[in-house]
């Protein structure tokens, strides 16, 4: 194998092995957290005049990170599935590549495999699967005839199974990109009520509001009017704890409380 291939082995072997595994992991935490928001269990206590807002804002930012999760697992499956199909380095299509049409990038490599679902042909799910070519085994007749009839019913489970995850994410895109750009959206004036800076140990915070006295600045809110920075927004706190996700909630309501009201 060359370098190239060993690295994509690893990459993809670590996926598999490693990041596959934790998406799931926080998937089963992010709908434990849904039950014990409704059993009043978790880890923050609901207080005020609306408790029940609190909770939908809450569930709500929940809700979005659970889609994401699985869009992601879809445009990763989808993706893997293309480099298969055309024998090529997974990776190099995640970049963004001239083409006599223009620039392609992941988004059009993504709308082209799903459009293209139903014209599957034998041959290529096979790469897609690792599977064998009926025309090479030393078989005929009934052999033969089995072999190629499980490999079509085959093929048409997973045609059926990337139908059902196309219907999955053309129905949540909208979610699914508010989330990947980093904001929870807010209908009345377009912009995001907090957006989120991940850092190797910390997340930064931006509440997205510039008018003053929605945020009050103290030791856990800075403000950034005026300075360079990621997000959207004036103030910002720094998360580094479980304390400090529940000190940001109430901040989170306020913003979204000026926004929709």
């Amino acid at each position: 194998m060359g370098n190239d291939n060993d690295l994509e082995y690893i990459l993809l072997r670590n996926y598999l092995e490693l990041t596959n595994t934790s998406r799931g992991l926080l998937l089963r935490m992010d709908f434990d957290a849904l039950e014990k928001i409704e059993s009043n269990t978790w880890f923050h206590k609901f207080e005020g005049e609306d408790i029940e807002k609190g909770k939908r804002i809450v569930k709500s930012i929940i809700q979005q990170e659970i889609i994401a999760k699985i869009m992601i697992y879809i445009e990763d499956l989808a993706i893997i599935s293309e480099s298969l199909s055309r024998g090529v380095n997974y990776y190099t299509l995640l970049d963004k590549k001239e083409t006599p049409e223009g620039i392609q990038d992941v988004g059009d490599i993504l709308k082209e495999f799903f459009e293209s679902i139903d014209k599957l042909s034998q041959k290529d799910f096979s790469k897609i699967m690792s599977l064998g070519n009926p025309e090479g085994y030393a078989i005929n007749g009934e052999e033969k005839q089995l072999l190629e009839k499980a490999l079509e019913f085959e093929k048409e489970e997973y045609t059926k199974t990337f139908k059902k995850l196309k219907d999955f994410g053309t129905e949540h895109h909208a979610v699914f990109r508010r989330y990947k750009h980093a904001g929870f959206y807010s209908k009345k004036d377009g912009y995001a009520i907090c957006t989120v800076e991940v850092k190797k140990n910390t997340l930064n915070l931006c509440y997205s509001v510039t008018k003053k006295d929605i945020i009050t600045v103290n030791s856990f809110v800075k403000d950034l009017t005026g300075k360079g920075h990621w997000g959207i927004g004036n103030y910002m706190s720094e998360i580094k704890t479980e304390m400090d996700i529940e000190k940001s909630i109430p901040l989170i309501e306020k913003v979204h409380n000026f926004k929709v009201k």
